[in-house]
């Protein structure tokens, strides 16, 4: 009877060490989190504000073979922003790939009109304003500096408060119609002018006809101060 309760000590004894050890050979969740945070910080490192991160990794239900080599990445899709995706690959000692949420903010200052703007009215700084908050919830294309939109216009209005995106801004119209322009003509160590009036009306940077005064006709690229640029 004796040698029975040995016996069935020693196999609780096993038993007991063989589940510790499948428990050993499981992966660490903590490198995974490491793994993502490490990933993100370095993804969003130029972003014009302060990234916050939340690695939402569901700890308690994985399950996965050990790994020697985790290799993360934005999942197809996805982007810094609001909700993200990261893609987790073990690409040595096994081979498995879960899907890591991360929540993205990115605190900073933004600019919003500070009255109504109208559509195709040139922007002043008189007509802008910061606001701070998530420039993640804004979305893509938001303003951060007052110079990249002052002396442009607005494809639609904007009502006060509301943010302004690149997409919706053009240069604003620096020449028109029948004007009287001065055309610049740069080649390799030479540089002519002549005089002209515009055959169209033009937004700087946009390409301009222009009918000298000898009456040849050229294109150029507008630009503000009524210049009209000709590269050769």
């Amino acid at each position: 009877m004796r040698f029975r309760h040995y016996w069935a000590a020693v196999a609780a004894w096993l038993a007991a060490g063989g589940a510790h050890g499948a428990a050993e050979e499981r992966q660490d969740p903590a490198a995974i989190r490491a793994a993502v945070e490490a990933y993100a910080l370095r993804e969003t490192k130029d972003f014009p504000g302060r990234v916050q991160l939340d690695v939402r990794l569901s700890e308690g239900r994985l399950n996965l073979a050990p790994c020697d080599a985790l290799e993360p990445a934005l999942a197809s899709g996805s982007r810094w922003a609001g909700k993200a995706n990261v893609a987790v690959r073990c690409v040595a000692g096994a081979s498995w790939t879960i899907y890591v949420p991360v929540q993205v903010s990115v605190l900073g200052r933004y600019v919003v009109a500070a009255r109504t703007i109208a559509a195709n009215q040139p922007i002043e700084v008189a007509d802008l304003t910061f606001q701070s908050g998530d420039l993640s919830q804004i979305g893509p294309g938001a303003i951060t500096a007052m110079e990249r939109a002052t002396g442009k216009s607005l494809t639609v209005g904007l009502a006060a408060g509301q943010p302004l995106r690149q997409e919706a801004l053009r240069s604003s119209i620096v020449m028109q119609q029948g004007q009287s322009v001065k055309v610049v003509s740069a080649g390799m160590g030479f540089t002519v002018s002549a005089e002209g009036k515009t055959l169209t009306s033009a937004r700087e940077g946009q390409i301009v006809q222009v009918r000298t005064t000898s009456n040849q006709m050229v294109s150029g690229v507008a630009r503000a101060g009524g210049i009209v640029e000709i590269s050769f």
